[in-house]
């Protein structure tokens, strides 16, 4: 499960975490809130890892620290119909 501030719930994303080499199919399950979007997208911030994912991504070493120490790559594939 993952929060982002540019895609809509219910979207399914890949995220690649670059500190523990891990690949997984995430949910967006929730958005950034109006008055927070704006500095989110400014951040480059376009996702937010829950708990669980996030140690899956960033690893234990990782988890308190600024998010530029666990870089993560995401990919959006759209599918037509």
């Amino acid at each position: 499960m993952i929060s982002s501030p540019i895609y809509p719930v219910g979207t399914i994303l890949w995220v690649y975490g670059a500190n523990t080499d891990n690949l997984e199919r995430c949910f967006v399950m929730d958005t950034s809130a109006p008055m927070d979007k704006q500095r989110h997208i400014r951040m480059r911030r376009v996702i937010e890892l829950g708990y669980n994912e996030a140690l899956r991504m960033c690893g234990r070493k990782h988890m308190y620290d600024p998010p530029t120490r666990c870089p993560v790559w995401v990919i959006s594939l759209e599918m037509e119909d």
